[in-house]
């Protein structure tokens, strides 16, 4: 039959061991010698390899071939039937070989956990029965061990138009339902009603170890129907407590040891950009390696900070170094790796390090698109000058 995969055959599961083949028609998950997982669907003709070889974004490939985490570990997904039906594919790379397709996960999968492959060659108009093939990666270790260690912003007052969380764990953690695991609770004891912003893609750090949380902009924003109709997500005068749920899983599959709460009260919304003529720098002595130290009005976001300043020479090159941010996310420093040389310096910042309500050095959050913007920044970068004195 054209386009049918040889050896085609219904679906099956299997649990084994990640040193052999997990094989049902045409589906494989393969242990690479690095220890990588990946899933080949082989046993293709030239033409379907060649149909397949057509498909270029990943929607494309993913209606075709995907892999999902079952969760329930009973082949249900979330809301009954498989897990393809009820959860986001697991994003990755697809290539074709000869006559076979190898998905190779961006993340790797986790231990523990049930995963199912899945193929439906009538997405890409040819011929064979949809397939589907399950594989559990061995349980590495069940003792509860990660935790949350910090939430930030570190503040424990916060505008009321805040627009960015960020939680970071001790470990690497399992992606999706991470949306789930997190509640907003007010100070009535009440859960309130969609704060955020839940996207079908997570917001993750390249380790899996720093997960970003926005609220709905919708809720922030003034003039659109969310806030209009429900309310801010936040309400100036009152308390909440961010709340981790300890069933969000780790990368091994095991939950947190132990529940996590942020508790912060809310202040007046702030609806202007960050000012860096307004920055306070203490400048280093030359011949020392005394850290830089920049303090800020207000508190700047902690994400942006890390990436987003630098120092620049006499030279014009960019310093060498290492930066912390303060508590409070109102101070930064910065640690040359060598002696500060003597003569002018620059503090750099990106246009786009924001507050914590989203107003970026370039722009307010709130700028009104309807509007012509009277002033708008059209540089990406800013300088603050200081001046490294010799002993």
């Amino acid at each position: 039959m054209r386009g049918a995969l040889a050896g085609a055959a219904l679906a099956v599961a299997c649990v084994a061991s990640c040193s052999t083949w997990h094989r049902a028609a045409g589906l494989r998950f393969v242990t690479e010698p690095g220890g990588a997982v990946v899933v080949e669907l082989g046993g293709l003709d030239s033409s379907t390899a060649t149909a397949l070889a057509s498909r270029r974004s990943f929607s494309e490939w993913s209606d075709v071939l995907s892999v999902h985490v079952d969760f329930d570990g009973d082949g249900s997904g979330a809301t009954g039937g498989s897990p393809a039906d009820a959860l986001p594919p697991m994003v990755g790379d697809y290539r074709v070989e000869a006559d076979a397709v190898r998905f190779t996960p961006r993340f790797p999968l986790a231990p523990g956990l049930r995963y199912v492959a899945v193929y439906r060659p009538k997405a890409a108009g040819l011929e064979g029965p949809r397939l589907e093939l399950a594989f559990t990666t061995p349980d590495i270790s069940r003792e509860p061990t990660t935790v949350v260690e910090h939430v930030y912003p570190s503040s424990d007052t916060l505008p009321e138009n805040h627009l960015r969380f960020y939680v970071q764990f001790s470990s690497p953690m399992s992606r999706g339902r991470s949306y789930e695991r997190i509640r907003l609770i007010d100070d009535r004891g009440e859960e309130v009603e969609l704060p955020f912003l839940e996207l079908d893609e997570e917001l993750w750090d390249p380790g899996g170890i720093r997960f970003t949380l926005l609220i709905d902009p919708g809720r922030v924003k003034r003039g659109v129907r969310p806030l209009e109709e429900i309310g801010p997500a936040l309400e100036a005068g009152r308390c909440y407590e961010l709340v981790i749920d300890r069933a969000w899983r780790d990368a091994r599959g095991v939950e947190l040891a132990r529940e996590h709460r942020k508790r912060f009260c809310v202040g007046p919304p702030d609806r202007e950009s960050p000012d860096p003529g307004t920055w306070e720098i203490t400048a280093p002595a030359a011949e020392s390696r005394t850290p830089l130290l920049v303090r800020f009005p207000e508190p700047l976001d902690h994400g942006l900070l890390q990436r987003m300043l630098w120092v620049i020479d006499a030279d014009g090159r960019a310093v060498d170094g290492t930066s912390t941010v303060g508590d409070g996310e109102t101070s930064w420093t910065f640690t040359p790796a060598a002696p500060w040389n003597a003569g002018p310096h620059e503090l750099a910042a990106r246009t786009t390090l924001e507050d914590h309500a989203g107003n970026s050095i370039g722009r307010p959050f709130e700028v009104d698109v309807f509007e012509t913007v009277r002033e708008r920044v059209h540089v990406t970068t800013v300088t603050v000058p200081f001046r490294v004195a010799s002993r």
